[in-house]
């Protein structure tokens, strides 16, 4: 990113030397022949289109490679809940104990209803 930011800064410097060079060209077109003037303006022209092209090419460049960062970063924190949630899953499995009589169970199955990592990781993306 911080080279796309480099050559864009650098682009000034071609247009002021496309400017030196039209100056230039508008001084030396006084002396030459018509053929000559034409096809230094020919070749201005180029020079500019080619030079719009790559300050385009660099400028879409930096928005692809800003969106891709920010993406990225998206991608970083979906990992960092994801991690969290399954960490969390894999304490209360470790951390699971069997009952042997009915109301145990109902209460451990109230217990675990209410504290759902997975519900938790489900309602923390709807939330976004």
């Amino acid at each position: 990113m911080s080279r796309a930011r480099e050559l864009s800064g650098k682009c000034g410097e071609g247009a002021n030397m496309l400017g030196a060079l039209t100056t230039f060209l508008s001084r030396e077109s006084l002396t030459n022949a018509p053929r000559g003037k034409e096809l230094f303006e020919n070749e201005l022209v180029n020079l500019r289109f080619d030079h719009e092209k790559l300050v385009g090419g660099i400028q879409e460049a930096e928005h692809k490679l800003d969106l891709r960062l920010r993406q990225w970063t998206d991608v970083d924190k979906e990992h960092e809940r994801i991690s969290s949630w399954l960490s969390e899953a894999e304490t209360e499995l470790k951390t699971f104990e069997l009952c042997n009589s009915l109301p145990e169970k109902q209460e451990q199955l109230h217990k675990y209803q209410a504290s759902d990592p997975l519900q938790r990781l489900c309602a923390g993306a709807k939330l976004k």
